[in-house]
């Protein structure tokens, strides 16, 4: 299998940038990039960097009327305000639904009581709904 030139460089610029982000973030955060945002990484911690420039910063959030923070993207020369808590899930498998944080915590109070999860199972978990990250809303 031949590789074209591009394509290695792709990779290189690629990996280049991974190891940019990584002098400014944490040691032990995690980076991906976002899906359908060039120039845009999500870090484990939910932080999200920009690596348009000359050098990667990570952008500031703001709240909005619900206390969820925002982030803005820029695509295509269109602004779009995202929850980095929405991208931080749709990014990362470990990231808890609303229903795992129930779960734990009635672990956490009740132990592993059969009967608390079958409760949470029958009765909570239709009112919270399950989502994968890879799945749309």
């Amino acid at each position: 299998m031949q590789i074209s030139f591009e394509d290695l460089h792709k990779v290189m610029e690629s990996n280049s940038i991974e190891i940019l982000i990584k002098e400014i973030l944490e040691p032990e955060e995690e980076i991906k990039p976002i899906r359908g945002y060039n120039d845009y990484w999500i870090s484990s911690k939910g932080r999200v960097i920009s690596t348009k420039g000359r050098s990667p910063r990570i952008l500031s959030t703001w709240a909005n009327a619900t206390s969820e923070s925002l982030v803005e993207l820029q695509k295509n020369g269109e602004i779009s305000h995202l929850s980095t808590k929405k991208l931080r899930s749709d990014h990362y498998d470990d990231y808890m639904t609303p229903l795992s944080a129930v779960e734990d915590y009635l672990i956490d109070q009740y132990g592993d009581d059969p009967e608390i999860l079958e409760w949470v199972d029958q009765e909570l978990a239709p009112l919270i709904k399950r989502r994968k990250p890879d799945q749309k809303p």
